[in-house]
């Protein structure tokens, strides 16, 4: 009998074991994974243009960084169902939104966190 606390890291065990037998499997994981990072991309873009994100960055590495920062957030998740993820994810958003914002959105210097989680 499986406790609910358990299910977290069994979802993902489950999800990885079902990698290794289903080809399609990964293959859907990789097309979601792509579109995750293009839809990040033109927010990004999107922010550069209105003069929101700071020019100077990399948006290809960054959208990089934030996946991996995801997927990493989740797999120390699955090791640890201790780790309070929201809490992190939104503490890692917070510093990344001050390192690429500009002054011009001072109002939102929390990234939006703050109104999207309360």
């Amino acid at each position: 009998h499986l406790s609910e606390e358990n299910n977290f890291p069994l979802f993902y065990f489950l999800l990885y074991e079902s990698m290794k037998k289903f080809p399609e499997v990964i293959t859907y994981s990789q097309e979601f994974s792509e579109k995750r990072g293009e839809f990040l991309y033109r927010i990004l873009e999107r922010g550069q243009k209105r003069g929101g994100v700071m020019k100077n960055i990399d948006l290809e590495n960054y959208v990089a960084m934030i996946l991996a920062m995801q997927d990493g957030i989740m797999a120390l998740k699955v090791l640890d169902d201790g780790i309070d993820d929201e809490e992190k994810y939104k503490n890692i958003q917070k510093q990344m939104w001050k390192d690429i914002s500009t002054e011009s959105i001072e109002k939102y210097r929390d990234g939006g966190v703050t109104s999207a989680v309360s």
